[in-house]
């Protein structure tokens, strides 16, 4: 355990794969409480309603699950079924206690995904993509398991940090149909 106790600040502060496998090995135990619950943390909900609004329906990623608070949402919302992926091991087995998901996937969405292509007809993601973590050079992985007019839901929190490399990257990884 690192003597820092785990946050927001040290999520946004990593720098590789293996600092975000070290980070939630930390805090999988207590994110759902300790940053999620009692920041009232939304972004989750936010993003599974705008999904189903949109149309979205199963089979569903969710790409960057962590503890499962996105998939819970659609669950409950009545889409399914659901698969996650997220590299920390530790958040997965969080997300498994939920019970809703179908599959988990240990996997870094930067080496690609273990599935076959055109898997899912939805793809969800709640916060990974931010800084410390996943930016738009992930998204050929997720169209690659996406089948031909998936929906799409992937939220950015607002307040980030350097929101001008989220534009300029995101500006170079334009999908057209």
């Amino acid at each position: 355990m690192r003597d820092q106790k785990p946050d927001l600040s040290s999520a946004y502060a990593l720098s590789s794969p293996e600092d975000s496998k070290r980070l939630y090995a930390d805090w999988a135990n207590t994110y759902d409480q300790s940053f999620a619950k009692d920041s009232r943390y939304q972004l989750h909900l936010l993003t599974a309603r705008a999904f189903v609004q949109a149309g979205g329906r199963g089979p569903v990623l969710d790409a960057g699950a962590g503890t499962g608070l996105c998939g819970a949402e659609l669950a409950a919302l009545g889409t399914g079924p659901i698969d996650a992926t997220d590299i920390s091991p530790d958040m997965l087995a969080q997300a498994l206690r939920k019970d809703v998901y179908r599959d988990v996937i240990e996997a870094d969405l930067l080496e690609g995904l273990p599935v076959p292509p055109g898997s899912y007809a939805g793809v969800v993601s709640s916060g990974t993509f931010t800084c410390g973590h996943v930016g738009p050079e992930a998204l050929p992985a997720l169209l690659r398991a996406a089948r031909p007019g998936a929906q799409f839901a992937l939220s950015i929190n607002a307040v980030e940090p350097d929101m001008k490399y989220a534009r300029d990257s995101a500006k170079q990884h334009e999908v057209s149909d």
